[in-house]
């Protein structure tokens, strides 16, 4: 094992109390836990010393398993997880308390953030609480998220921190100035007729829903609610003639992001986090095109390519069909590009997802009206400040987030919760 590896294996063992744990396995991954980070991640897996008789499949985490993630630069927790909830009873004094005060207490000191500065309560649910980023206790988007569960004797057995978590010098100061009364024309524009699948009835029911949208504190910019870490381009792809030949998948996807120790201590920016250059947003966009030239040779001015962006590696063309449909799902398409050839080398089609529904009934004749649904649905509407981080600045930005957690039924004019549907 390398010296620098086996420290820090030296260090976890101490400071978690795993003096009747043996180390099964490690692994470094190469991760993009943020819009602007790329950690390089060191798993371990600590099994519990027991009788070799009592060894299960060595390819299997037996219970009692706890799964450890640090970065491997700075040492900082990023998830500890104890397999089927049985926790170290030696770390009793090391873990909080489920008392909610002592939880944010210990998720301070391991993180260094400070609640209600920069992160929140979302729920708290028995002994299982999930806490969010925030900025002075407005939500910050996209936002990290914090998790901490115990098990039925109150011992934790589950932490996780994942995404960006602001701080002050990263955030434009001003006062909130959007007011619900103020927005009318913002939630008009955003209520939209949706058919959701019912399952119990096989069935699909139209809702009138607020779509979210941000708006800009000055009221004159809006954000898509899909839009905060992708570059949407809605270019709307077309071609005279098909390219000859079928479309043959170059390779699988190597979604594998582990690495060597050396890689790690190379310390080299996640590709990820690379903006695409204007030679690349080209490629894509003719690489998208000669991709449905040959797939689907008919459709042209069919498809728009929504979107482009980075993901594990691959450069991600997202294609939606420009014939917009009123239902809560809808075909979508990734063109997946190999990022240093720039060619097309797979595809994924949700086409077989949206299959499931085929042999759903339409739904029944609408028959209240957009602006009536306005009327019923216009004390349920929701302007939430929202401080927007945006990654060409790398700065936080005061919106408001337009959303109802309300709806419609298009058929009987019923208000209902969206949670029920």
């Amino acid at each position: 094992m390398d010296e620098q590896i086996q420290n820090m294996v030296n260090d976890i063992q101490e400071q978690f109390q795993l003096n009747n744990y043996f180390l099964k396995r490690y692994h470094i991954f190469h991760e993009k836990r943020s819009l602007t980070e790329g950690n390089y991640i060191l798993n371990m897996e600590w099994f519990p010393n027991q009788p070799k008789e009592q060894q299960e499949d060595e390819d299997l985490n037996p219970k009692g398993t706890v799964s450890i993630d640090i970065d491997f630069h700075s040492k900082e927790l990023y998830r500890i997880i104890f397999v089927g909830g049985i926790s170290n009873p030696d770390a009793k004094d090391i873990f909080p308390t489920t008392d909610k005060a002592d939880v944010i207490h210990w998720v301070e000191e391991t993180t260094g953030l400070i609640f209600g500065k920069q992160f929140k309560i979302e729920s708290e649910k028995g002994n299982t609480f999930y806490f969010r980023a925030a900025i002075d206790n407005i939500n910050a988007a996209p936002g990290g998220m914090i998790h901490v569960e115990f098990n039925e004797k109150d011992e934790l057995t589950l932490f996780s921190i994942d995404g960006l978590f602001p701080t002050e010098d990263k955030v434009v100061w001003e006062p909130f100035s959007l007011l619900p009364e103020n927005m009318g024309n913002f939630f008009k524009e955003q209520l939209q007729l949706v058919e959701v699948p019912v399952e119990e009835d096989e069935k699909w029911m139209p809702v009138y829903m607020i779509e979210e949208l941000y708006v800009k504190n000055d009221g004159e910019v809006t954000l898509p609610y899909d839009s905060l870490n992708k570059d949407i381009m809605n270019i709307k792809l077309e071609w005279s003639a098909p390219l000859q030949g079928p479309f043959n998948p170059k390779e699988e996807m190597d979604l594998s992001t582990e690495v060597t120790v050396d890689q790690a201590v190379a310390n080299n920016p996640h590709p990820d986090n690379i903006p695409l250059s204007d030679h690349e947003k080209e490629a894509a966009i003719n690489g998208a095109r000669d991709f449905l030239r040959q797939k689907f040779p008919e459709e042209s001015g069919e498809w728009l390519l929504h979107s482009i962006y980075r993901n594990s590696g691959y450069i991600v063309c997202e294609l939606k069909p420009i014939q917009k449909t009123t239902r809560a799902f809808s075909r979508k398409i990734k063109v997946i590009m190999d990022q240093n050839t720039l060619e097309v080398i797979n595809y994924i089609d949700n086409k077989i997802i949206l299959e499931m529904f085929a042999e759903y009934k339409e739904a029944n004749e609408v028959s209240i009206t957009q602006g009536k649904a306005y009327e019923k649905l216009k004390n349920y509407f929701k302007v939430s400040p929202t401080y927007v981080y945006h990654r060409d600045e790398d700065m936080y930005y005061l919106y408001g987030k337009i959303d109802s957690k309300y709806g419609v039924i298009a058929t009987t004019g019923e208000i209902v919760h969206l949670d029920n549907l």
